[in-house]
């Protein structure tokens, strides 16, 4: 009788633009010890080496996976989901605005995993700029991209901004969201 192969899918959501603490971040893959990771950064981006313009916490989970000899991958979308060019120091405009909101709630990155929480960011500017038919788009091939990536057995780390975790939850159900329900 040939034994089910074991899998555990775990998608954790993070801030982009520095509000991801690094030593929490590598607290928590530490705790999971993955033997997969999944970023979202383009595969061709990993492959060269090209990471500037990703995410502090992405740079530092692939860090964190190459010491420790962890298989790693990228999942990222090259579509741009906004409805009009954001100049660096808009989005700079936005990071602070986000900071703002957390700092006025005591909110922590880990706190916009929950769904009721994640609605104080998606009522700020930030959905102004959104479009949201290229924002499905853009999920719809990160989808694509993990599941073309996911292995048959062992734990997989799926590390991605906090705003995608609706989207995760509803397509990828055997996945859990640890810090989503507070587990």
């Amino acid at each position: 009788m040939l034994r089910p192969y074991m899998r555990k899918i775990i998608v954790i959501g993070t801030l982009h633009g520095g509000l991801t603490p690094k030593e929490e971040l590598l607290e928590i893959l530490n705790k999971i010890n993955p033997n997969k990771l999944l970023l979202e950064i383009s595969k061709e981006d990993l492959k060269k080496d090209k990471l500037k313009n990703y995410p502090d916490e992405m740079v530092n989970a692939y860090m964190w996976a190459k010491n420790k000899g962890v298989e790693v991958d990228g999942f990222d979308s090259s579509i741009s989901i906004t409805k009009k060019k954001i100049a660096k120091q808009d989005n700079q405009k936005l990071i602070e605005e986000i900071k703002k909101l957390l700092q006025v709630r005591n909110f922590t990155w880990k706190d916009m995993n929950k769904e009721e929480n994640r609605k104080i960011i998606e009522n700020s500017s930030v959905s102004k700029l959104i479009d949201p038919n290229k924002a499905k788009k853009r999920e719809l091939e990160m989808l694509e991209n993990i599941n073309k990536k996911m292995i048959r057995s062992g734990i997989v780390l799926i590390l991605t901004g906090s705003a995608h975790l609706k989207f995760f939850e509803e397509h990828l159900k055997e996945a859990i969201f640890p810090l989503r329900y507070g587990i």
